[in-house]
């Protein structure tokens, strides 16, 4: 079994590049991580400048430590103009 702890990130898209705006959040899972993200969506919208990933990084028992792992990237869905949930983005 791997241990594994998921970040929820914020990414503000400005004129000067990506900037992180989420305070640090360690989740177990990764739907606990979803739903953190979900939340701050509907708090935050309509903010289109916002994009969302959750980073993961699994526990390696050779090294000891914490190991980055990728991240997935969301879209924000929207239902009647209110942010419903988060899709995942398959990138190529």
């Amino acid at each position: 079994m791997t241990l594994s702890i998921h970040v929820p990130i914020i990414i503000r898209n400005n004129s000067e590049g990506l900037a992180s705006t989420n305070p640090l959040v360690l989740m177990l899972t990764q739907e606990a991580a979803l739903d953190y993200l979900l939340k701050h969506a509907r708090i935050s919208h309509p903010n289109e400048a916002l994009t969302y990933r959750i980073a993961r990084y699994d526990l390696l028992e050779e090294l000891a430590c914490f190991t980055y792992t990728g991240q997935t990237h969301y879209q924000l869905v929207l239902a009647d103009g209110i942010p419903s949930c988060l899709e995942a983005i398959v990138r190529q």
